[in-house]
């Protein structure tokens, strides 16, 4: 899925090996798993929205159950940073998102743009921020985006007692 400094035509030609300009919506399957990748992306900003072809992709993909659960992807978390110019740049209207999986097998949303981990929750479902594999963003300068130079990966192990998230801190090199 791409993120606010990737370009959607670029993305779909040499990523996808297709063309357009439009949202990158994608599904892709994993035995019984769905895994949902929506384009949160506004060409030239920095903020994100889901549109309404997007929120209908969403909805038309989620009308049935998959076996085993959806996990659901996006660049822009629905829930805030406590760095506040990375809350500036959110999702824009993060209720809309809410109201279209309330009731659905999403059992995580996944998100980045944030460079630094958060957990917190849209509605019942979990959303984990993912830290970010560049460098990672100091949570503790809440006022000005201050990189440190560290990354990390999370690893998301899905039982049925929900999802287990882990971060594996990467050594600076």
């Amino acid at each position: 899925m791409p993120g606010n400094h990737d370009e959607r035509g670029t993305f779909h030609r040499h990523l996808l090996g297709g063309s357009g300009d439009g949202p990158v919506n994608q599904t892709r399957w994993r035995d019984g798993l769905r895994i949902i990748a929506l384009d949160s992306t506004i060409p030239g900003q920095s903020h994100g929205a889901l549109d309404n072809q997007t929120l209908g992709y969403l909805r038309t993909e989620l009308s049935a159950a998959a076996p085993d659960g959806t996990v659901l992807a996006l660049h822009h978390p629905p829930i805030p940073s406590p760095i506040q110019p990375m809350a500036q740049i959110a999702l824009r209207a993060p209720e809309r998102l809410r109201d279209a999986i309330a009731g659905s097998d999403v059992r995580i949303v996944l998100c980045g743009h944030n460079h630094h981990e958060a957990l917190g929750t849209l509605g019942p479902v979990p959303v984990w921020v993912c830290p970010a594999t560049a460098y990672r963003a100091d949570v503790t300068s809440t006022q000005t985006f201050r990189r440190v130079p560290d990354i990390a990966l999370s690893r998301i192990d899905l039982s049925e007692d929900g999802p287990t998230v882990t971060v594996l801190a990467v050594p600076a090199p």
